[in-house]
Order: structure tokens, then sequence, then C-alpha cells
């Protein structure tokens, strides 16, 4: 069959200039953390015993320094806690010296613990850089991708999904979209096409089955040829608010057949359909209330579904090193849906924070695609994984706490009862 976007072809990168300009927040990086580490040790060094320590599961170019010799019976001791000695045999050269039982001479725990201290400084110094950069650098200047894109978006049929599919499409990309109901995913289809003919297709069911997501990938593969993207942002809750021991075990197992299972059956479908691509893939999951450890009273299963993802992101990012697909994290922060009012239309302690805080699907989604859009064109090197995109910074949401006397009533009419100011059409019903 003819597909409409048959060119699993590399992305073209940006011209020479571009490129150029795009690069230099890697040195700028470099440069603050080679600061943030002289700062960070200036009164580290060693004064008595020299040696080398490290950590086994920090990166060696983070972890290694050079010191004269120790004595020979430092030669063949670790602690338990992993922190190794590098002995100079005399030579010049350094060799790593085999573990055992027993405590290192001259490399105590203090010290230790300042390295990781000092290692954690620099990863928040770069994250903090790096957020900086994809968030406010022009689409022009960071790079998107000069063919389009085939996308697959689970959980498309309405709210973010459907933005987010809207705002592909918009690109010029092509995109294949699943909802839960075959009714509401027949409305979306029918929305969508009249709008961006022949780029759109569908499938609807649940994917918290994996035999369904299966089938998703290769219907998707027929209509697309190819993925270059797959979003997996299905998620349902509690359709009301309710105490932990008064929740119903089929809605525990519902939200987290839907929240967390049907993340791992998408990334594992999407991981198989990309590794045999010549061009590979990107592969999102979409993070909720609960990412971020906090507690998510009276919506235990929801919070606890959502929490694993930033595991998940670490784990996959090692095990699919090498393989050409990339996974990354996508945070929308606070979007005005049905996930987001399921059991609260009348809490107006959270009615207030959605004043605050959320946004239109619409506006969430086209802040986030351009980005996603150029990470994609980045490239898929090591480097190139295990990204977490945000729509709220720490940043953003204390600006907008700071105005928040702006916001009192921006959605819902709190002097009147949370009265709802917009549209609510479709936000009475709780999947996504």
């Amino acid at each position: 069959m003819a597909y409409p976007n048959p060119s699993p072809t590399p992305f073209q990168r940006p011209t020479r200039v571009r490129s150029t300009l795009t690069s230099l927040h890697k040195p700028l990086i470099l440069l603050a953390s080679v600061l943030v580490l002289a700062t960070a040790t200036k009164t580290q060094f060693f004064t008595t015993r020299q040696t080398t320590f490290f950590h086994a599961d920090a990166p060696p170019s983070l972890s290694l320094a050079f010191y004269p010799s120790v004595s020979a019976e430092t030669a063949g001791r670790d602690d338990e806690r992993g922190v190794g000695v590098r002995v100079n045999s005399g030579g010049g050269g350094a060799s790593r010296v085999g573990k055992s039982s027993g405590a290192v001479v001259g490399v105590s725990k203090g010290k230790a613990r300042a390295n990781s201290r000092m290692m954690s400084s620099i990863r928040e110094f770069n994250w903090w850089l790096g957020e900086f950069w994809w968030k406010f650098a022009p689409d022009g200047l960071a790079g998107e991708p000069r063919r389009p894109l085939n996308v697959v978006i689970t959980g498309s049929s309405r709210g973010l999904g459907l933005a987010m599919a809207e705002a592909y499409l918009s690109r010029g990309d092509y995109v294949f979209i699943n909802g839960r109901r075959q009714d509401s995913l027949e409305s979306s289809l029918k929305y969508l096409r009249n709008k961006f003919p022949n780029k759109v297709a569908g499938l609807s069911g649940d994917v918290g089955d994996p035999d369904f997501v299966r089938m998703i990938g290769l219907r998707a593969k027929q209509f697309l040829g190819h993925v270059d993207v797959w979003i997996n942002n299905a998620a349902v809750s509690y359709p009301t608010k309710r105490k932990f021991a008064d929740t119903n075990p089929s809605d525990l197992a519902r939200v987290v057949n839907t929240n967390l299972l049907g993340i791992l059956y998408g990334t594992q479908t999407a991981y198989l359909l990309m590794r045999a691509q010549p061009t590979g893939g990107h592969i999102f999951n979409v993070e909720g209330t609960g990412s971020n450890g906090l507690a998510t009273p009276e919506f235990v299963a929801y919070g606890a579904s959502k929490a694993p993802l930033k595991q998940i992101l670490m784990s996959l990012v090692k095990e699919f090193r090498g393989s050409g697909v990339c996974v990354h994290n996508v945070s929308p922060g606070v979007a005005l849906t049905a996930l987001q009012l399921a059991g609260r239309w009348t809490d107006m302690d959270w009615l207030r924070v959605l004043n605050v805080l959320a946004e239109a699907p619409s506006t969430i989604a086209n802040d986030l695609v351009p980005r996603m859009r150029r990470l994609v064109c980045s490239g898929r090197g090591p480097g190139e994984s295990g990204k977490t995109i945000r729509y709220l910074t720490q940043v953003s949401i204390f600006w907008r706490c700071l105005t928040a006397g702006w916001r009192i009533n921006r959605w819902f009419d709190i002097w009147n009862a949370g009265t709802p100011v917009f549209n609510t059409t479709g936000l009475k019903e709780e999947d996504s």
C-alpha cells in the first residue's frame, strides 16, 4: 500500500550556522559545571593519604581524580559503600584495585559523601541550564525536523492527547490516535480529518491490554509505514474523590493497569518497532500528579501509578543505549481536562489551584510539541536520551503564585460556588 509518509530517511540537520548556534549551550553547561566543581571542591582535596576515590555508579569522567602514590597496604581494599582506590604503581600510572572487605585507608566516608553532594550539585545545575535552553530557544535556532514525523499518541481521543495530535498535524506530521471508547474516537477522527485530510487514523481500545497495544503498533505501522515518535499519554482516575480504604479494588486495578502497565506495554511495543527501523525513534511517557514524589491523598492509586515514571526512565535509558531508540518523560503541568476535574468539581481548594496553575490543553500542547520535535531532530546519541520536557518549571510556578491575585477567577468563579467560566463540554467524563 502507499504510505502517507513513506521515507524513513535520517533527519536533516539545521544549516551550519544554526547548528553551531544550537550547540553553544553545551560548552556553556560544561563551563558552568567546571565552575561549580571548582567551588564545591575548594576545600575537599586530600592533605594526608593521597588516593583517588570514585563511586561505582558515577561516570568516570565526573568521578576520577589523580593524586600521588599510596602505600601498598591500601591495595585491594574497598569499603561496603562501593568507594574504591586507585593506586600509583610508582611509574606514574594509576591502576584500579579490586574489591574486598575492609576500610579504605585515607578515604573517609565523609569525603565520599561530600563528593556525592558535589556530583548532585553539578547535575542539578546542568539540568537547570538545559531546561532554560529547551524552554526559550527559538524554533529556528534549536532546529526542527525537515520532514514530517509519524506519531502515535495513546489516550488522544480528547483532552491533552487530542490537543497534542492537533499540534503535530498542524506542523505537517502524520498521527495515529487511540481512545478507550469508540464513539469518542470517531468524533475526534472526524474533527481532525476535516482539518487535516488523509493525515490521521486511529484505533479504539484499552491500553491496559497488552494484546491491544501490540495491535496499535501493527495498525500504526500499516498506516504510517514507520513510527518516529510514540507518546504514552493514556491515563484514567477515579470517578469521584475517595479515601483509599473506601476505594473499590476494581478501580485500583483499572487505574494501575491503564496508567502504569499501559505505559510499560506501549514502551515495549514502540521499542520493538523502532529498533528495527534505520532511523530508530523516540518514546515519550507523560507524567502526572505524583510523578514528583509528592502525596496524592484520596487519589492514591493515581499517584502510585505515576510515581515510578522517573525510575522507569533511568532504567530504560541504560537498557536502550546503542539501540537507536531514545526514551523521555513529558511533564505537562496542570491541564484543564476531565482527568484533573474527576471527582473534584466541588472541591473549592482544588479549583483555586486550577485558577492559578491550570492551562488549556491546546496551550500546553503548542508549547510542548515544538520542543519534542526539536528533541527528535537533535540526534539519537547516548546524551540525547533521558530528557524531561516540562511545561511548568519551578520558576514558572513561583511566578504564577506571585501573580495569583490576577488569576483568582480565571477558570472558576470562586465567589459564585466555583461556577465554570469556560466551556465544559466533555469534561464530565474521567477517561482521557
